[in-house]
């Protein structure tokens, strides 16, 4: 399967206009449920904008924590209920969507977090989801393909990455080098993830000292609240119609 191109979009309002272009080189859209960001009336600009461009979408789910924008866990402070109940709250938001990503935090803490993810894959489940977007091999990839759940596999290439008991995360925002706004640097690694596989990590959060590991994604992220977001995702664009000839 061709790797597609996905973007975080409704989290500034239905005027925002990086989001409007992003719909142009993007092939799925996370349309924020209320969580972290967004209302009925961002949803729905953003679904019908979706279907006149003929792009999928995914339900974009975070903790219930608009203060922080999604990016502070909760996970020791929410009752396991009242997270499940703000979840079916948005998820009313995008009731017959099939497709799901995480948020912030919540995406984070279901990379590691196994006593977390043994509460969301019912939830999950329950909520007629047949598509998740994960990071490879996190914890919450590895239970939802045991449910039969079919996980979207999924690479960031404005973000750097952090090697962690021997597999990537992404590096944590408070530190200097987690984002990249360096356009080349961005699109280096768009090329090195998906003509190569191989995805620059690094082995300290304070020093651009590098490793490439293996690494084999289905989808590429890019964040609307990127500074670069609209040329990377043209240049990324390009790059994939030069590699897929097929992708549309």
């Amino acid at each position: 399967m061709p790797i597609t191109i996905n973007a975080d979009l409704g989290e500034q309002g239905i005027h925002h206009a990086t989001d409007l272009t992003l719909m142009q080189y993007i092939d799925v859209a996370n349309i924020a449920c209320g969580g972290h960001a967004g209302d009925t009336e961002t949803v729905a600009h953003f679904e019908t904008l979706a279907n006149a461009r003929g792009v999928q979408i995914s339900a974009h789910i975070s903790y219930p924590d608009k203060e922080n924008f999604g990016r502070t866990s909760l996970k020791n402070t929410i009752a396991i209920s009242d997270l499940l109940k703000s979840l079916d709250l948005q998820r009313t938001l995008l009731p017959t969507v099939e497709r799901l990503k995480f948020h912030g935090a919540l995406y984070n803490d279901c990379w590691h977090d196994t006593s977390l993810v043994e509460h969301l894959t019912p939830w999950i489940k329950s909520a007629g989801f047949t598509e998740v977007l994960a990071p490879p091999n996190s914890e919450i990839a590895k239970a939802l393909s045991k449910e039969g759940i079919t996980v979207i596999n999924e690479g960031f290439i404005e973000r750097r990455y952090l090697l962690a008991d021997g597999r990537p995360v992404l590096m944590p925002r408070q530190y200097d080098l987690a984002c990249i706004k360096s356009l080349e640097e961005a699109i280096t690694q768009a090329k090195s993830i998906i003509a190569e596989q191989k995805l620059p990590v690094h082995t300290d959060q304070d020093h651009p000292k590098v490793q490439k590991i293996d690494f084999i994604c289905d989808t590429i992220c890019i964040h609307s609240d990127s500074s670069i977001a609209e040329q990377l995702a043209k240049h990324t664009r390009a790059l994939l119609n030069q590699t897929q000839p097929t992708l549309t």
